[in-house]
C-alpha cells in the first residue's frame, strides 16, 4: 500500500505501516534516493541514524530504548532500486559489494559511457572487464565498442548473479538503461 509521509509516497506493507506510525521519521535525500531515518543514540552514547529499511529487514533493532546494529557490514538492498519502496518483498540483505553491483548509476569518472568498458591506451581497443572481490577480471578486447558492451552485458550476470539489474549506457548527454541478459 502507498502511504504519504512528509509529502512523499512510500510503498509499505502492514509491518511497515505500523513502524511508520511508531516513530517520527526524518527524510534523508541521497543521490540514490530518499530514505527515512530516525536519529538515536547507541549504547556508547554516539549518535546513530536508524534507517527505516534496516529496521524492517531486521538488521537494526531497539532493545530497551538502545539501538543495536546487528551487523553493520551488511546492507539492505531495494530490489527494484526504488528507495521509497519499503515492502518486505522488495528488501534483501546483501554485502556492500553486492549492493554496488545492483547500483544502477553510471560513475562520474566513466568516460566510455558504459560500466565495465574502457578504451585501452596501448592497443587502442575496447576492453570489457568486471571487478569481483576487488580483482579485475579481463573479459576481452574488441575492435568494436558495441562488441565490448555486449560482452559485459552477457558476462556480468555470471559474476553478479541476482544482484545484476539494469545496465547504464550513456549516449551523448542521455543515459538509458538496458536489462542485463544471462548467457544470450
Amino acid at each position: 500500500m502507498t502511504k504519504i509521509y512528509k509529502g512523499y509516497d512510500f510503498e509499505v506493507d502492514a509491518v511497515g505501516e505500523v513502524l511508520l506510525a511508531m516513530f517520527n521519521w526524518l527524510l534523508e535525500k541521497h543521490p540514490s534516493g530518499i530514505y527515512l531515518y530516525r536519529p538515536v543514540k547507541k549504547q556508547d552514547g554516539s549518535a546513530y541514524a536508524m534507517k527505516f529499511h534496516r529496521v524492517l529487514a531486521g538488521l537494526t533493532v531497539l532493545e530497551h530504548g538502545v539501538v543495536v546494529d546487528n551487523d553493520p557490514k551488511l546492507l539492505v538492498d531495494h530490489i527494484d532500486g526504488n528507495t521509497r519502496n519499503n515492502q518486505l518483498s522488495n528488501l534483501r540483505i546483501c554485502t556492500k559489494q553486492q549492493n554496488t553491483w545492483h547500483h544502477i548509476h553510471l560513475s562520474r569518472r566513466n568516460t566510455s559511457g558504459c560500466t565495465g568498458v574502457s578504451l585501452t591506451r596501448t592497443h587502442k581497443k575496447w576492453e570489457a572487464s568486471i571487478a569481483v572481490n576487488r580483482k579485475k577480471i579481463h573479459l576481452g578486447n574488441f575492435e568494436n565498442y558495441q562488441d565490448a558492451v555486449d560482452c559485459y552485458m552477457r558476462e556480468a550476470p555470471k559474476y553478479h548473479g541476482e544482484y545484476c539489474s539494469e545496465f547504464p549506457i550513456r549516449v551523448g548527454d542521455t543515459i538509458t538503461y538496458a536489462k542485463l541478459r544471462n548467457g544470450e
